[in-house]
């Protein structure tokens, strides 16, 4: 996910978990998305980050982040 607008429309939806890319070799990468669009993400659906060779570091401050 890395549009605001299909954020919100699958939160809608109410799935168990919502996917997010955070590796900028990725045609689907979520590394721009502002922060505020998981707004609309209820605490019910678990939000999932797939990272690629990243340390923990970085894991940790694009957890703290989106």
């Amino acid at each position: 996910m890395r549009d605001a607008t299909n954020i919100a429309a699958i939160a809608a939806l109410h799935p168990d978990m919502m996917g997010f890319i955070f590796w900028t070799k990725s045609k689907r990468a979520a590394c721009d998305l502002d922060p505020k669009a998981l707004d609309t993400i209820p605490d019910s659906i678990t939000r999932v980050g797939v990272f690629v060779n990243a340390s923990v570091d970085e894991i940790l401050a694009t957890a703290r982040q989106y």
